[in-house]
């Protein structure tokens, strides 16, 4: 069976939640049932390392930890859409020649982003805070709440940007997941 699926990453390669590149937990929660309550065709794939979090309800297949990096590329390489920070994962994702949605926070677009992807980022701040000091983790240089920058990009708008996107594909090209990662579930279906 052809699936067509949408990868998501909130991994740093950090062992902090705090990280000024993490959109919010909860928000990711609120664009994946805004994304599955629309498209429940679409099959939701958790990505990344074993740190990566897994409290994600609405994913139908968690392979943190789980896949080598072979077999990450061809992951990411079929996927319809990928989601996520900004990071490895999009930087692989754009060599492979596919479309990321990125949050970015304190690290600058214009330097390290790429512009066939929707970059979604706050104009709250004038400049990226990523190495302007030496603490730039710790907390906003602006002296407001912490990673105020990341967490102003609302789910809402995320959502509105991932709809957009699968409105103007709506020729899509199937993705061949099953085949690629040879292996189903006794009940016979990819939920985990």
């Amino acid at each position: 069976q052809d699936v067509v699926y949408i990868t998501i990453n909130r991994d740093t390669g950090t062992d902090f939640d705090g990280h000024p590149k993490l959109w919010p937990i909860a928000y990711y929660i609120e664009l994946l049932k805004l994304i599955k309550t629309a498209h429940s065709d679409i099959m939701l794939v958790l990505v990344g390392s074993d740190s990566e979090e897994r409290l994600m309800p609405y994913v139908d297949m968690d392979l943190t930890g789980k896949t080598t990096l072979s077999e990450m590329n061809v992951i990411l390489k079929y996927a319809f859409l990928h989601i996520g920070n900004e990071g490895g994962m999009g930087h692989l994702r754009h060599f492979l020649f596919g479309k990321s949605l990125v949050f970015w926070g304190a690290t600058d677009v214009r330097v390290f982003g790429y512009e066939e992807n929707i970059n979604l980022f706050s104009k709250s701040c004038a400049e990226h805070c990523e190495w302007l000091v030496d603490n730039w983790m710790e907390g906003c240089i602006k002296k407001e709440e912490r990673y105020s920058c990341v967490k102003s990009v609302l789910p809402g708008t995320a959502w509105e940007a991932v709809r957009e996107y699968i409105k103007q594909e709506e020729q899509w090209v199937t993705r061949l997941l099953p085949y690629i990662f040879p292996y189903r579930f006794p009940s016979g279906s990819w939920k985990n």
